[in-house]
């Protein structure tokens, strides 16, 4: 049976819950199939409501990355299919999960946008190849959804290595990489940091300071598709 976390504080909203839930720092749609069975997927204590909003997140941002993926890469095999069985309506298990899974569909649909409106400072995957479309479409990915994302991970990696929370006299910033000047920072991960992988397509490059592991540098890639910079330390 799987273990349940004591009495405690939500990782994420830090109140007080009796009986917290137990949260996946990384979704356990987003590992690939390629991801070994033997994987210790973290778990975090979260309490109900932080769990449920970010369970939409997570489905919402699979959907969207998802089916822009290549379905024969390591990094994301089998995540094409999750993205696409979620906005198929013939999919679904009765007439409401096939309802859920139209708006879906049509909730992607709607946020297409035609090759004039790409802002290409900001596309995903930031690893552009070399050969592109002559004339590509856009799907919108909301900003403020992967950022959040980002601030998980940070404040799911630092309980799961430290046994700490991020209190609220520490702030979080996450940043995409045309939002910086990120030259000097992976060379300073790489000689203060460590690499934690979590399988294919999966890995956070993470500096802790030694006197309070609350601050750090972080550098997050997931599935080769998107990547963000992180900082924790103490509120000015």
């Amino acid at each position: 049976m799987a273990k349940k976390f004591p009495p405690g504080k939500c990782v994420h909203c830090l109140k007080y819950c009796e009986h917290p839930t137990r949260d996946h720092v990384f979704p356990q749609s987003w590992y690939p199939d390629t991801t070994p069975l033997n994987l210790e997927k973290w778990k975090i204590p979260s309490c109900d409501d932080c769990n449920t909003e970010y369970s939409k997140t997570e489905s919402d941002l699979l959907m969207r990355c998802g089916i822009c993926m290549n379905p024969q890469s390591p990094d994301t095999r089998g995540i094409p299919d999750k993205a696409m069985r979620a906005i198929t309506p013939e999919n679904g298990k009765d007439k409401g999960d096939m309802d859920c899974r139209f708006k879906a569909r049509l909730k992607i649909l709607q946020s297409i946008v035609p090759n004039e409106m790409i802002d290409y400072r900001a596309v995903l995957p930031y690893k552009i190849p070399s050969t592109a479309m002559e004339d590509p479409t856009g799907l919108l990915v909301p900003e403020k959804a992967l950022k959040r994302m980002g601030e998980k991970f940070i404040r799911g990696i630092t309980f799961v290595i430290d046994g700490l929370y991020i209190e609220q006299d520490h702030q979080i910033d996450v940043y995409f990489p045309h939002e910086l000047d990120a030259s000097w920072i992976i060379p300073v991960l790489r000689q203060h940091g460590k690499m934690y992988d979590r399988g294919p397509g999966i890995s956070i490059l993470r500096a802790a300071a030694p006197d309070d592991p609350q601050n750090g540098l972080y550098y997050m890639e997931i599935w080769n598709t998107f990547c963000m910079y992180g900082f924790v330390e103490p509120v000015a």
